[in-house]
């Protein structure tokens, strides 16, 4: 039995820092099928590229980059979210088993 896990991740480069080892892990084992939904950055042309060269380094080919732009800055609202995570869903054609992410109201510095 195959396994599907679905990651998120705020934005392009997210997956590289947060969770890149245990993606490249997953990756090559049989029993895991992972699966990223990233929730910004399909319209930054440099960090969508960026990440889908992480994604075909790495191996992993289900993955989706939703339409919601980056934020400037921290603490701005990703108000599409919810539509973006549906839309990344039917995208992936997933119902997920087990979904993975980082705290809500996470600081960086």
């Amino acid at each position: 039995m195959t396994h599907k896990i679905l990651f998120v991740v705020a934005h392009p480069d997210d997956e590289s820092l947060w969770i890149g080892g245990i993606l490249n892990f997953l990756s090559n084992r049989e029993e895991v099928e992972p699966y990223v939904l990233c929730a910004t950055g399909r319209h930054h042309p440099e960090r969508y590229k960026e990440f889908e060269s992480v994604m075909n380094l790495i191996g992993i080919d289900n993955w989706y980059v939703a339409d919601e732009d980056i934020p400037e800055r921290g603490g701005i609202p990703l108000n599409e979210f919810p539509k973006s995570f549906v839309n990344g869903l039917e995208s992936l054609e997933l119902n997920p088993e087990i979904h993975t992410s980082y705290r809500l109201r996470t600081s960086y510095s």
